[in-house]
């Protein structure tokens, strides 16, 4: 790990064949629309795919799962991979360390740093194995980050974890990898995974950063890195719901270079590229991935208390592996006349009265932001100005739709239970939800005739403690039910804050040579 030589000017990625660029940013993006300094460097292949050690293997069936494992990676990664600006990489970050931060801790004699020889003493210089390189690291990594994170809030801490013997299980279950190494977190915006012994349980659930080792004689190419570090990148955004960023390293004894920009896009599925500003994330986002959830409920739900058809062909199609065919389908869908008669009967109509009124609501927002977004005629900053302003709509938005659903229970209320519903109220106890919500759907009370404990619906005697109590959408969605929860990745306030989708760049900025480049990263990696 050798410092940084890289000039400001410089891209982060080169586009030679070499090996050794001091730093490197990976971007890939399926689309043809890529920003004029955004420079294609090569392309993945089936045969790239090959895991940089056995820490993609199934623990039951190991071999027949690789194949599979890596062609998931290379679907969501893309087929291209561009090399970006050193310059624009660095701007997706802030607080980071500055160069006088960093010289200062560098001359200290506890940083491990001979300055005098400009490495790190505990590094060997000639490595065998890559456990040479990974152990001094884990030091390495662990005093960073004590140094610049010496007093973190409260309820938040960020551990370096020697990972490589740890089985990080997959979201499908089947699947597990062993990274290097990991930054391990705790906080709001993390959670122990599933079925852990204990709170210090490790997963993708609560990684903040994945560090992986190779030494320079036997490194992976940059094609197989690429594939390797997607496979990481993935976890983590599929099992962190509010995860922003996917931050990834690769480290060897002389060099670090530096993260896999991951190309999430929206969570509502669609594609963006860097040609074109992208809007701050906001409150809008939220209300049109609530829309197509509604509408996945319903035409995926047909009956309380039975497994679900089989799902309409659209809905098939929304969860294809391909963010911008996924997206196009959802956009059609939304933009056309809504199927429904293919609505199952037993959501009755005042439920497909609610995704009628439900559905313009989404069709002004999407058309609003196209306009605004292939607009010739404005600047970028016009473009990034007019998405802010649609922001502070959101609350016109938001009681149109608060609205659509009062008028759905005032009519559910008139209309009253259908008999599976009275059928199911009768063999099953029913839940009662808290009581926070402006409105109720309450099981009439029992009439003069029968105990009262005790209510009457059709016919059919339920016990005071069997009493139905429907909760209905707080009014106050729009300034409460809708917000995402608090990430530890950006600052808490009452403003919307921007997603990166296209997220992740190089984390090395441009720096004095004699500043280490392992320094510059982790101080970006802790978070």
């Amino acid at each position: 790990m050798s410092p940084s030589n890289a000039s400001p000017s410089s891209q982060s990625l080169t586009t030679t064949d070499s090996e050794s660029s001091s730093t490197s940013s990976l971007c890939s993006d399926g689309s043809s629309e890529l920003s004029e300094t955004a420079q294609h460097i090569f392309s993945l292949h089936g045969k790239n795919l090959q895991p940089l050690s056995n820490s993609t293997k199934n623990p039951r069936t190991s071999t027949d799962k690789e194949d599979e494992l890596h062609e998931i990676a290379v679907r969501e990664l893309g087929r291209k991979v561009y090399g970006v600006p050193m310059e624009w990489a660095t701007t997706l970050y802030r607080g980071m360390a500055s160069d006088d931060e960093i010289t200062k801790f560098i001359e200290l004699e506890a940083s491990g740093f001979d300055v005098g020889r400009n490495v790190w003493a505990g590094l060997p210089t000639d490595p065998m194995d890559f456990s040479q390189v990974r152990e001094p690291l884990v030091k390495i990594a662990s005093t960073i980050v004590r140094y610049f994170y010496p007093c973190p809030p409260a309820g938040i801490a960020r551990e370096v974890v020697d990972s490589h013997q740890v089985q990080l299980m997959h979201d499908n279950g089947r699947h597990y990898s062993q990274p290097a190494i990991i930054i391990q977190a705790k906080g709001p915006s993390f959670e122990v995974p599933e079925h852990a012994n204990g709170p210090d349980a490790l997963g993708y659930t609560n990684v903040a950063a994945v560090i992986e080792v190779q030494i320079d004689k036997a490194k992976a190419s940059r094609r197989k890195q690429a594939a390797q570090l997607a496979i990481c990148c993935r976890q983590m955004f599929l099992q962190q719901p509010n995860r922003h960023f996917s931050r990834c390293l690769i480290v060897t004894e002389k060099q670090s270079s530096s993260t896999l920009t991951w190309p999430f896009g929206q969570r509502t599925g669609f594609p963006q590229s860097q040609l074109i500003p992208e809007s701050e994330h906001s409150y809008l986002d939220e209300l049109e991935s609530f829309f197509y959830i509604l509408v996945n409920i319903m035409f995926s739900f047909h009956k309380p208390r039975t497994v679900p058809k089989p799902q309409p062909l659209f809905l098939e199609l929304w969860a294809t592996e391909d963010a911008s065919r996924s997206g196009d389908r959802k956009i059609g869908f939304t933009m056309d006349v809504i199927p429904t008669r293919e609505i199952p009967a037993f959501w009755g109509r005042p439920c497909r009265t609610l995704l009628k009124e439900f559905q313009p609501v989404i069709q002004e927002i999407l058309r609003k932001g196209m306009d605004i977004r292939y607009n010739e005629d404005t600047t970028d900053d016009e473009k990034l100005k007019a998405y802010r302003e649609q922001s502070q709509e959101s609350d016109r938005y938001f009681q149109r739709v608060v609205s659509a659903f009062d008028t759905a229970i005032d009519l559910l209320k008139k209309e009253g239970l259908n008999a599976d519903e009275i059928a199911a109220i009768a063999k099953y106890p029913a839940p009662t939800f808290p009581s926070h919500s402006t409105s109720k759907l309450v099981v009439p009370s029992a009439p003069s005739s029968v105990p009262s404990s005790a209510t009457t619906v059709g016919g059919v005697i339920i016990p005071a403690s069997e009493k139905v109590v429907v909760d209905a959408l707080a009014k106050d969605a729009s300034s409460g039910s809708s917000k995402k929860r608090a990430s530890d990745d950006e600052p808490r306030d009452n403003t919307p804050r921007k997603r990166h989708r296209i997220e992740d760049g190089s984390i090395s900025p441009p720096s004095p040579p004699r500043l280490p480049n392992f320094v510059c990263s982790l101080t970006s990696l802790y978070f």
